[in-house]
C-alpha cells in the first residue's frame, strides 16, 4: 500500500494598524490642498505582513485614489509583487482628496489578496475640513 501526503500551506497575512481612522484632516494646512503631489495630509505607514509559510503574491483593490494617495502608486491597481514568508513591507497611505466637499465624512475600504488564502479588508475614514483661523472681527 503506497500513501501519498499531500502538504499544503495556505498563507495568511496581517495588517497593521487594522484600520485608518484619520479623523478630521485640515485642507487648509500644510501641504496646501493635501494633494498627491505633495505627498498627502496625514501620511500613515501600514505594514503587510506575510504570517504564512510560502512566498506570496500579493494584490490590493479598492484604492479611491481620488481621496487616498499611497507612495509609489498612481494607477487604482497595487501589484505589491511577492512577499517571502515572514517578510512585511510598508505602504505609506495618506490623504489626498476631499469630494464632495467639506465636513462630509468619506470612508471606504482596501483590500489586500495573497495568491493563496483570504483577503484582509483595511477600512479607512476622514472628514475633511478647511480651518479658516480664528474670526477676529476685523
Amino acid at each position: 500500500m503506497i500513501m501519498l501526503l499531500i502538504s499544503c500551506s495556505i498563507g495568511e497575512i496581517s495588517v497593521n494598524p487594522s484600520t485608518l481612522d484619520f479623523g478630521e484632516v485640515d485642507f487648509n494646512a500644510e501641504p496646501l490642498d493635501c494633494d498627491s503631489e505633495e505627498g498627502g495630509c496625514a501620511p500613515t505607514t501600514v505594514t503587510i505582513r506575510n504570517e504564512g509559510d510560502d512566498t506570496l503574491t500579493l494584490t490590493g483593490s479598492g484604492w479611491q485614489p481620488d481621496y487616498l494617495c499611497i507612495e509609489g502608486f498612481e494607477s487604482d491597481t497595487l501589484d505589491l509583487g511577492a512577499l517571502p514568508a515572514g517578510a512585511a513591507f510598508d505602504l505609506v497611505i495618506a490623504v489626498c482628496g476631499k469630494d464632495p466637499g467639506y465636513g462630509t465624512p468619506l470612508s471606504g475600504d482596501l483590500r489586500f489578496t495573497p495568491s493563496s488564502g483570504d483577503a484582509v479588508t483595511l477600512f479607512w475614514s476622514f472628514t475633511p475640513v478647511r480651518d479658516q483661523g480664528e474670526d477676529t472681527g476685523r
